[in-house]
Order: structure tokens, then C-alpha cells, then sequence
């Protein structure tokens, strides 16, 4: 009979040592991961030079221009950001307008077919009925039935 034998590095029962170990190691883990998402971000942020065609007598040359030209962004017209607003949202709604539509086209010949298809199946159905045959089965159908009860 096999024993096993428990114990080394890998056992079980590190104890306090290896929770401690571990948590440490984490918070190494983490706080490596936020210096280098930091220091990504400054890079970008110190090398990034956008591109300009034409120079805009408004706007300053010295310094960081682009911090700049966002910062004056920001101080757009309310109106024009309002009347631009307004103008997606009249788009959106003739979309959704025009997809109603849509399927409403596609439902009305869905009815008109199953409207033919009933009208074709009324027109048949007496004749259907009038034929001897069916008559007959009919009739031998009635007499299983009336066995089975």
C-alpha cells in the first residue's frame, strides 16, 4: 500500500508565511502595473503632436498649442452644440421612421398572401365537399368512429 507523503515547497499548509508572501507579491504586481500605465500615458501624452494643415492666427504658437486648442474647445458655442444634438436625434428618428416602414411593407404582403391563400381555400372548399369521394370518406370515417365509441 502506497503512502503519500506530504510536505516541500508545494505543500498545503504554508501557514502565515506563504499568505503573507502572496499578498505582498500582489501588491508588488499591481503597483508595477499602475507605474507602467502611468508612465504609457505620459509618453503619449508628452510625444503625441497633432496634425495641422493650416495655421490659425486665433490660436497661440507657443507652448503647447494642442492643450490649448482643446482647452478653447471646450468653450464652444452651446447653441451650435444644441442645434447639432438636435439635428442627430431628427437623423435617429428618420431611421427609426423609415424601419417602421419597412416592416410594415413587409407585413402587409404577409397578410396579402395568407388573405389570397384563405380566399383561394374558400373558393375550393365547397367544391372539395360536393365531390362523391369525399362524401365517402366521410362517411366510412364517421362508421370507425362510431366503432371506437
Amino acid at each position: 500500500m502506497a503512502v503519500a507523503i506530504r510536505g516541500g515547497r508545494g505543500a498545503g499548509g504554508g501557514g502565515l508565511g506563504m499568505g503573507l508572501r502572496g499578498f505582498f507579491s500582489y501588491r508588488i504586481f499591481v503597483s508595477a502595473m499602475f507605474s507602467l500605465l502611468f508612465l504609457a500615458t505620459l509618453s503619449v501624452i508628452l510625444t503625441t503632436h497633432p496634425s495641422t494643415s493650416h495655421h490659425d492666427p486665433a490660436l497661440p504658437s507657443v507652448g503647447n498649442a494642442y492643450v490649448q486648442r482643446t482647452f478653447l474647445a471646450l468653450k464652444s458655442d452651446p447653441l451650435k452644440t444644441r442645434l447639432d444634438l438636435i439635428h442627430k436625434q431628427a437623423n435617429d428618428h428618420i431611421a427609426l421612421v423609415n424601419a417602421y416602414a419597412a416592416y410594415a411593407r413587409k407585413l402587409k404582403l404577409d397578410i396579402s398572401r395568407q388573405l389570397k391563400m384563405f380566399d383561394d381555400l374558400a373558393r375550393n372548399f365547397p367544391i372539395f365537399l360536393s365531390n362523391p369521394l369525399t362524401k365517402l370518406l366521410f362517411l366510412s370515417l364517421r362508421v370507425l368512429l362510431m366503432r371506437i365509441v
